[in-house]
């Protein structure tokens, strides 16, 4: 079996390795680490074919290739998803219907998935938090009960009392006894 030329592959390898790694992305100086590693050892297998050698050449020359640099990842800011993600999670639950938490709830998930695994674009994390922003509007408000004031109840009830019925006529009488009968019934 005939030696691999390795020239190529040693050459290429140790110009890599004068990569600066602090200019370029971690995702793709990671890339550039597996693939100097998979050079190595097909530096140091003595019985490497030339086949093997070529995929290196090709692997590592591809991981140059897609080297990033830092500067041109597009810098995304979440911190207004953040804000908005916070004063979601604040809210005072027991305010609103299940259903409208629920749509938030679901949201908000959404959107704390973005904060924790990153996202692609400027624009996908502002529809995010403008879908949180909409979320939060579209809370409904439980309708809030006042209890009765049975004390004024009560007042009315028995300056009603004080009337009499010659007063009234008939159905002017009629209509009157029962509103008070109802007013009695509320206030038991």
């Amino acid at each position: 079996t005939p030696t691999a030329d390795k020239t190529a592959l040693q050459t290429l390898f140790d110009s890599s390795q004068s990569i600066d790694s602090a200019l370029y992305t971690e995702e793709s100086i990671a890339v550039l680490q597996t693939a100097m590693n998979g050079v190595f050892q097909v530096l140091s297998d003595q019985d490497a074919t030339q086949e093997e050698v070529d995929a290196a050449v090709q692997s590592l020359q591809a991981a140059i290739d897609g080297l990033v640099l830092i500067g041109d990842v597009p810098q995304i800011n979440m911190a207004a998803l953040q804000q908005m993600t916070d004063q979601a999670k604040a809210i005072d639950r027991t305010l609103y219907t299940e259903e409208s938490l629920a749509a938030l709830d679901s949201v908000l998930a959404q959107a704390e998935a973005m904060l924790a695994e990153g996202a692609e674009s400027q624009e996908e994390v502002d529809a995010m938090t403008a879908s949180l922003q909409s979320a939060l509007n579209g809370l409904i408000e439980i309708p809030t009960v006042t209890p009765a004031d049975k004390a004024r109840l009560e007042k009315v009830i028995a300056e009603a009392e004080s009337r009499v019925q010659d007063d009234y006529t008939g159905d002017t009488w009629a209509a009157f006894a029962a509103a008070l009968q109802s007013a009695k019934d509320t206030q038991d």
